[in-house]
């Protein structure tokens, strides 16, 4: 299971959800009038042909609390948006909160998807000749202007996209004059050859783009194309960039499984089966990378062989399920379901968790073969029904030169993790803490693990906060974690979490069989502020000195328009500050990528309550 599909689940669900997250627009009063042009980057050239939407008004302000309500609804809490911020402003917070708990959405998502959400079809129209665009009738209010051209992308400060986006307010009787430039694509074209050195065609180029889960680098797929009977292949309309580009073969036959021969397999440029082993692919606005010539290997894969032992009741059929769902359901809650994944989180991965194998249980255990696996250190799950949640059961295998045999599988219930908040500054004004939201962060594989599962993603699961500042997050398997709290606001930070009197912060702490003592955490006020100006556009980051693999004490924020950018709610301590003129999704919270930068930051002190300007130098 891909983690872009649960972005794009969590997208179709947001219509479902009502809310009030911000101030209802008055009705329009009056029409006017929206004329722009759109132009290519740098240049006066007209762009004719390009596709122009109109979203927004009282359609998007509705659109806009949907998405803000079922964010909130599953932990992605943003604190309220000062007066004077921006729809854009507030997508990219929301953005960079799903990119800190492993949910990468894209700008091009949201904008789609609040188009379903407002209630009305957009109006739509086409650049002419001179790439001029004109929209009348249109109702006072605030809207976003969106163009699409294939060949071309816009930015803005939410990022690069295949549309461009510039806001427009309207007045009664008034005519609003935008401009919109676009930027050429890239391309990227070379040759696939198998073990001999003869042309492949027909099988599928792929080219990926690094984001980061929780600090590890995963590969989201961005644009494909089959080679063609010379092997030869030209992937376009790329976004400008770093890329993994990789040969994704046709299956083996089930002869050659079986007779276990060595097989053509997953390939990245040049010619190495480990995305870590790759050169990245960098290309540049209307440029042409070529001569990107991969080399497929052929490795003859392994088995895995073991036995899942649950010690977890099957639990009853659904009391809805009827004939053959009853049977359905019956044979699901007596199923074993295996994951496999890469067990080094550090290194850049092709995959997150993929589902490998369905176990019958008998008797409470079921043996297993898992077929195709190349050598590799792996963490495999096991995935059983429980009455509440899932229950997980986890091994590490590590493949070199021979099948793997023995191995056994324990599976038992997920426990309950929990806790309570108390806020140290009792002297200050204290919001509703049932706003707040205790969260869990794993470690290791297992923050990959779950998507799609009833809870959610393990490494994201929360609880609100009761209004005696209790919490219990359900369903939490064996494993590594640690919490932060989500939806602080009004200067107030988390200063300790302490398990049995010892502090847990830096740590985390373990979850075995039995359910983890209780852990207290302690909020104060006095968070701190950092702004200044950077280039527009620009990721900036403040990283902590110390504490660098506890991600609550990161913060991001990208500069706007004119270059300005704020970070609120800063736990007071040493960081440094780092602006990037482009960074891959969460690419800061990554200890490799950083490595890099390290020199480039610049040393920063948060005190209680400061309000500090600092211009940081920009990283090209």
């Amino acid at each position: 299971m891909k983690v872009m599909a649960t972005a794009a689940a969590i997208l179709m669900v947001l219509t479902l959800v009502p809310g009030s997250v911000r101030g209802q627009q008055s009705p329009p009063s009056g029409f006017g009038t929206i004329q722009g042009t759109v132009t290519k980057t740098g240049t006066n050239d007209p762009l004719p042909g390009a596709r122009v939407s109109l979203a927004g008004g009282i359609a998007g302000t509705s659109a806009m609390q949907n998405l803000l309500s079922f964010a909130a609804s599953q932990g992605l809490v943003i604190p309220t948006p000062p007066p004077g911020t921006t729809d854009e402003q507030v997508l990219q917070a929301l953005m960079e909160a799903a990119i800190a708990r492993g949910i990468p959405i894209g700008p091009a998502d949201i904008q789609s998807a609040l188009d379903k959400f407002g209630g009305a079809t957009p109006p739509v129209t086409t650049t002419d000749s001179s790439g001029r665009f004109t929209f009348t009738n249109v109702a006072a209010g605030r809207y976003t202007v969106r163009v699409e051209r294939n060949g071309y992308f816009g930015m803005s400060i939410i990022g690069a996209s295949p549309m461009a986006l510039t806001n427009a307010v309207i007045t009664a009787g008034q005519t609003v004059v935008v401009g919109v430039a676009m930027t050429p694509t890239a391309v990227i074209s070379g040759q696939v050859r198998d073990s001999g050195g003869r042309p492949m065609s027909n099988v599928d180029v792929q080219a990926y783009r690094v984001f980061y889960v929780s600090g590890m680098p995963l590969l989201d797929p961005v644009a494909s194309k089959p080679t063609d009977d010379l092997g030869e292949y030209r992937l376009i309309w790329v976004l400008p960039g770093e890329y993994y580009v990789a040969v994704m073969p046709r299956p083996p036959s089930a002869a050659t499984i079986a007779a276990r021969n060595p097989q053509d397999v997953m390939t990245f440029f040049p010619h190495a089966t480990d995305a870590s082993a790759a050169i990245p692919v960098v290309v540049r606005a209307g440029e042409e990378a070529s001569g990107i010539d991969i080399g497929v290997r052929r490795v003859r894969p392994f088995h895995i062989y073991g036995i899942v032992n649950s010690y977890v009741p099957p639990p009853p059929v659904s009391a809805n399920a009827q004939g053959v769902f009853a049977v359905i359901d019956q044979v699901q809650n007596n199923l074993a379901t295996l994951f496999i994944a890469p067990r080094n989180t550090t290194s850049v991965d092709n995959e997150d968790v993929n589902s490998v194998a369905s176990v019958p249980l008998n008797n409470s255990s079921g043996q297993f073969d898992i077929p195709n696996i190349l050598p590799g250190s792996y963490d495999i799950f096991a995935r059983v029904n429980d009455k509440d949640s899932p229950a997980f059961g986890h091994v590490e295998v590590d493949i070199v030169n021979q099948d793997v045999t023995g191995l056994k599988v324990d599976v038992r219930s997920s426990v309950v993790v929990s806790g309570s908040v108390t806020v140290a500054t009792p002297d200050r004004s204290i919001p509703p803490m049932d706003s707040w939201r205790v969260t869990l962060e794993a470690a290791g594989s297992l923050a990959k693990m779950g998507f799609g599962v009833r809870g959610g993603p393990i490494g994201a699961r929360f609880s609100p906060v009761s209004k005696d500042g209790t919490y219990r997050i359900q369903g939490v398997p064996p494993g590594h974690y640690r919490l932060r709290v989500t939806g602080l606001s009004g200067g107030f930070y988390v200063d300790s979490i302490r398990q049995n009197g010892t502090s847990v912060f830096d740590s985390g702490f373990d979850v075995g069989v039995e359910p983890p003592t209780p852990m207290q955490i302690v909020v104060k006020s006095g968070a701190g502020s950092v702004e200044g100006m950077s280039q527009p556009g620009a990721m900036v980051a403040l990283v902590p000195d110390g504490h660098r693999q506890v991600y609550a004490l990161y913060y991001g924020a990208t500069a706007d328009g004119a270059g300005a950018f704020v970070m609120r709610g800063v736990a007071p301590g040493d960081y440094k500050i780092f602006a990037w003129e482009s960074l891959p999704a969460g690419g800061y919270l990554n200890a490799d990528f950083l490595k890099k930068y390290e020199d480039s930051g610049r040393a920063v002190t948060v005190t209680p309550d400061a309000k500090l300007k600092i211009d940081p130098a920009i990283i090209k």
